[in-house]
């Protein structure tokens, strides 16, 4: 358990995996360990209502990168809001810890496995998302609607533990989507975007399996 979230450290397969990664990849996943260790154990001691926790835990977040966005963002952020961040390179930096309410996956896995290894979700939504992280990557948005459609997140990727593998089918609304700025630097220059969500798990197993996607 991490802060009253059930997390596992890995897998069998992610720890497989960890021995094929390049050494410096493997270093740099060991000090993102190290660093989200040390923004979490203060609020271990201090514990915050969820809403609270999250906004601090963005906050070290966006500091450790150097990064920032606006106060139109921070105003729209609601309890129950899944917070991701992602680089100007589309990887992802940072996700809230109510995340792994409805992920399945160990910590090793979401650090050693791409994306696309781990979940599935309908093309169309996939495409949409698409739009709105070029848009906020190339053009100032301070607080935009991210307007893609509901839609179903499928975890696909049997992890190798011991007992059977039972993927989660979550679904998914966006809310909003803004662009993130240096913090550090005078230039006005885009590094990234971080936007809003809603999840809600629907089905686990051979329910989630049996889902559909075009």
């Amino acid at each position: 358990m991490l802060i009253g979230y059930p997390v596992r450290i890995c897998s069998e397969s992610s720890v497989r995996k960890l021995h094929l990664l390049d050494p410096n990849k493997k270093i740099a996943i060991k000090n993102c360990f190290l660093t989200w260790h040390e923004w979490i154990k203060p609020e271990i001691d201090t514990p915050s209502n969820e809403h609270e926790l999250e906004q601090k835990l963005l906050k070290k977040a966006l500091d450790y990168y150097k990064l920032k966005t606006s106060e139109e963002f921070w105003k729209s952020l609601k309890n129950g809001d899944l917070i991701e961040v992602y680089g100007q390179e589309m990887v992802q930096l940072y996700r809230s810890l109510s995340f792994f309410k409805y992920s399945g996956y160990s910590l090793l896995d979401l650090s050693v496995h791409e994306w696309y290894v781990l979940w599935e979700r309908p093309s169309m939504a996939q495409e949409k998302m698409q739009e709105y992280a070029n848009k906020a990557l190339s053009n100032d948005i301070k607080l935009e609607k991210f307007l893609v459609q509901k839609h179903i997140l499928r975890e696909i990727y049997d992890t190798g533990k011991t007992e059977p593998f039972a993927p989660r089918a979550i679904l998914v609304e966006f809310k909003n989507i803004s662009s993130l700025k240096n913090s550090y630097s005078n230039i006005d220059e885009i590094a990234g975007f971080i936007c809003t969500s809603r999840a809600t798990k629907i089905a686990e197993g051979e329910d989630a399996k049996n889902i559909q996607f075009v």
